[in-house]
């Protein structure tokens, strides 16, 4: 039977900002047991640029694509526009809109769809039409919901039960969140513990 992984691509959000977000994910995390939360070492910080799940086979062919398409990239610009609190219990960083990171997300996907083999996962596959229309087209061309046309730039700070939100949110509002920063460098990691720990595969640094 052929093995999957789930992998991401992603720009590493570097210090202070790591430190500070790292640490309030930590802070919500303490006072209302979420299940996604960040480390510095374990699960870094950073601005998701292209998910998938695919054969566990092809991890080093994603790889080499990233190699040649890092190779042609510079360092990006972000800024943050304050905190998102959803009543579903996601926590996130809302990122001013940036054409940058969607032309690096659509080459990813250009380059590194092919690598998927058009596998879904069971958990989108089983219950493909309970989802909008949109997203639908996404799961089935990308094999994840928010791709393409969906793309929106955001860093999830933590996760937590809908009972939780009211303390999540007192948390994350102690910062104002208006900041801006450079990504210089790519990751390219393979999930362990879901929503706690990552394996990094490669490090890009982007040229200066």
């Amino acid at each position: 039977m052929m093995e999957y992984s789930y992998v991401a691509v992603a720009g590493y959000v570097p210090e202070p900002y790591q430190e500070r977000i790292v640490r309030a994910s930590q802070e919500i995390a303490a006072a209302t047991e979420a299940w996604y939360v960040l480390d510095r070492k374990a699960f870094p910080a950073h601005l998701s640029l292209w998910l998938a799940y695919i054969p566990t086979e092809n991890i080093e062919s994603v790889a080499a694509e990233l190699g040649d398409v890092t190779g042609d990239l510079f360092p990006v610009g972000v800024r943050i526009h304050g905190a998102r609190v959803d009543d579903s219990g996601y926590i996130s960083l809302r990122v001013g809109s940036n054409d940058r990171l969607a032309e690096i997300h659509q080459e990813l996907l250009n380059r590194l769809n092919g690598l998927r083999e058009g596998y879904l996962a069971p958990k989108y596959a089983d219950n493909i039409e309970d989802y909008l229309e949109e997203e639908k087209r996404s799961l089935l061309a990308y094999g994840t919901r928010f791709a393409g046309r969906l793309f929106s730039p955001h860093m999830t700070v933590a996760v937590v039960g809908a009972e939780n939100v009211g303390a999540a949110k007192r948390i994350i509002e102690r910062d104002d969140w208006g900041c801006k920063f450079v990504i210089d460098e790519i990751l390219y990691f393979r999930q362990k513990e879901a929503g706690k720990s990552i394996e990094v595969l490669n490090r890009f640094p982007l040229a200066q």
